[in-house]
């Protein structure tokens, strides 16, 4: 299997796990694959397989109820046809920040060290993941160590209760610097054009959550 081929096995597998339970929030057709669900134990799940011919994207962002101070579930690869580019894996804080929160799982050995971040990466935790998988080989063992990180984010979920709106704020501000990724709506834009690619970035990729009530 070439590199686009094992991320669209590893996407069906992130999707799967994220279906059971869950009810299907309709979405806009794009040129590309997007999924997005809720259930019981999160607000809002999104799977996206972005495709174009020079690159492919296994996107998965998971935001916990607006009631829930847990962190927000990040995962992100981005591949050539033949080489994977990067690898970005994080829990990152909201009302809690669950500190040091790459001891859940393991990572596989002989990891790369962290890429150089952007500047809008503050809202990344510290132990935030950016790393140029080795070969395809590597980039397999990152695609199972972001799925047994989902297994154990999962099943720590709807433990705790927070004052919704101090979960509205946190995931308002990760959203607005998240669309801050200038890399992303330039390549979204050679694909579908500015404006669409704004509308894509503010309600899809990254929407703002519901205003309390």
């Amino acid at each position: 299997m070439n590199c686009f081929e094992r991320l669209n096995v590893a996407a069906r597998k992130f999707s799967k796990h994220l279906a059971t339970n869950a009810i299907v929030t309709p979405t806009p057709e794009y040129p590309w694959r997007n999924e997005v669900w809720s259930s019981d134990k999160f607000r809002r799940a999104h799977v996206e397989e972005f495709i174009s011919p020079a690159i492919c994207v296994l996107h998965v962002v998971i935001f916990p109820h607006m009631d829930d101070p847990a962190p927000i579930y990040g995962f992100d690869v981005v591949t050539g046809m033949k080489r994977p580019a990067g690898c970005y894996v994080d829990l990152s804080p909201s009302v809690q920040d669950w500190k040091n929160w790459r001891e859940l799982i393991t990572l596989p050995s002989d990891t790369p060290e962290n890429k150089k971040l952007p500047d809008w990466s503050t809202v990344f935790s510290e132990d935030f993941i950016a790393i140029p998988p080795r070969d395809e080989f590597h980039m397999e063992e990152m695609f199972d160590y972001g799925l047994r990180l989902l297994e154990v984010y999962l099943a720590k979920l709807k433990q705790e209760k927070a004052e919704p709106q101090l979960v509205y704020n946190a995931h308002k501000h990760y959203s607005t610097m998240q669309r801050n990724n200038a890399k992303t709506r330039q390549i979204l834009s050679r694909m579908i054009g500015e404006v669409e690619a704004d509308r894509f970035m503010s309600t899809v990729l990254f929407p703002d959550p519901p205003e309390i009530a």
